[in-house]
């Protein structure tokens, strides 16, 4: 699924749209992080925790903490107006995704860590999951409130079609039927974004429950 959403051709085609494109960051922060952390094994764990980098990156950034830098600046992704400078620097947008994905992980530990006596109990599970789910809200909702009173255009779609030719009076047909590429695909992405991020929240929270009992 990593490389589906890193390396295969999947991620040209989310530049399509806003919606491909939000349902893929949302796959990438939502998804990939909280299974990739129930899946490693408690010796590896082990292991890793023992790393001195590791022991200083822990306690400078707590769940918490990154909790809050990742909310900002995934809200700061979807203004409009930073996502179409972000997409102007290819490297500069691949750096911020990285951040954001090692942040998603350190978000997601105390649901999903690897050492089932790090995670939250029962009640404190569903009051993090709830903390998540206002702190990632602010982003989905500004996505959406962008689309309905007013259409951005998609810059990654812009980004992607300045390799093809171009016919000399600059019209360039539609890729995707509607709604995609309309204020519509906003308030999807948006949508998209929200729900998915619940569905990750409830599937997580399910298995971390069920690994401790």
């Amino acid at each position: 699924m990593l490389y589906m959403m890193i390396g295969s051709p999947f991620v040209p085609f989310s530049y399509l749209s806003f919606s491909f494109h939000m349902i893929h960051m949302s796959i990438l922060f939502f998804i990939i992080p909280p299974m990739m952390l129930l899946g490693i094994p408690y010796e590896l764990y082990i292991t890793i925790q023992r790393v001195p980098v590791i022991q200083v990156i822990a306690k400078m950034i707590t769940p918490l903490r990154a909790l809050i830098a990742f909310s900002i600046l995934f809200l700061l992704y979807h203004i409009p107006m930073f996502l179409m400078i972000l997409s102007e620097y290819a490297y500069g947008q691949r750096l911020f995704i990285i951040v954001l994905f090692v942040l998603s992980f350190r978000m997601w530990w105390p649901i999903a860590s690897p050492n089932r006596h790090k995670r939250l109990d029962h009640q404190q599970m569903k009051q993090y999951a709830l903390i998540s789910g206002l702190f990632i809200m602010p982003a989905c909702l500004f996505f959406i409130a962008s689309g309905w009173f007013g259409r951005v255009p998609n810059p990654f779609f812009s980004q992607l079609t300045t390799h093809l030719c171009i016919p000399s009076n600059g019209y360039i047909p539609p890729l995707l039927p509607p709604p995609f590429n309309t204020k519509y695909d906003q308030i999807m992405a948006g949508v998209f974004m929200l729900g998915l991020h619940k569905v990750a929240l409830a599937v997580t929270y399910r298995l971390g429950i069920k690994s401790l009992s």
